[in-house]
């Protein structure tokens, strides 16, 4: 028995539809965590870069504070060269510092979005498996209810022409018996007409005669005849 049109382009249409959101979620998936781990390598990176510099901006500011301090009790050439050598240091180290905050906050930023991306992408791939498992399932369950169907409509079919022949056979039979009855009711009624119309033959009245006379002659039959050996005679 065909298949319906119909279901088969409705199944097809659905792997179809399956088969193009399948490679989508899984390239989102493969990609997004690549992303994400680069993104946390470069907070790591400018975190530590960043502790380093607050540590040199604290060596530099307290080398600051002692130049300061020098010039203030004695305000040699050499004391000032320091104090300014002092200040443009701690002034170099405070504004790399200020930058690298905020590389660190953007990359933060942009680790956070990876993040949120990386969870989108989790829920993508998620209702994803979910509409192709809910599709195998829907394509599952038209293959067993066709074979329900098919079975139940072949069980229909066979009753009703094992019906329908039994009706024939029986009907046939019938047929037969009546044709054979017909034939030797013909042939018994046709056998009595014969019968009917042939003259009857009439028996000669001296071979009548004859056979009683034949039958008067002859003797009387006598006691019948011992069979086996003769009796020994007596001494």
């Amino acid at each position: 028995m065909a298949r319906p049109k119909g279901s088969t382009a409705k199944k097809a249409a659905a792997k179809s539809k399956v088969t193009k959101k399948t490679p989508a979620a899984k390239k989102a998936v493969s990609m997004v965590p690549t992303a994400l781990k680069n993104a946390e390598a470069v907070v790591a990176k400018l975190t530590k870069e960043l502790d380093q510099l607050r540590k040199q901006s604290a060596a530099a500011n307290k080398k600051l504070e002692a130049a300061t301090a020098r010039v203030a009790k004695s305000s040699t050439p050499a004391a000032k060269k320091a104090l300014t050598k002092s200040r443009s240091d701690a002034k170099k180290v405070t504004t790399k510092l200020k930058a690298t905050r905020v590389k660190t906050a953007a990359a933060s930023s942009k680790l956070a979005d990876q993040k949120r991306k990386v969870k989108a992408a989790a829920k993508i791939a998620e209702a994803a498996a979910r509409e192709t498992e809910l599709a195998t399932n829907m394509a599952n369950k038209v293959e067993a209810d066709l074979a329900k169907a098919l079975a139940a409509f072949e069980a229909k079919w066979r009753k009703g022409r094992s019906r329908s022949d039994n009706a024939k056979l029986a009907a046939r039979a019938k047929r037969a018996a009546a044709t054979k009855k017909a034939a030797a009711a013909k042939l018994k009624a046709k056998a009595a007409a014969k019968k009917a119309t042939k003259p009857a033959k009439a028996k000669k009245p001296a071979k009548v005669a004859a056979k009683k006379k034949v039958a008067a002659k002859k003797p009387a039959a006598g006691p019948a005849k011992r069979r086996g050996r003769p009796p020994k005679a007596k001494a």
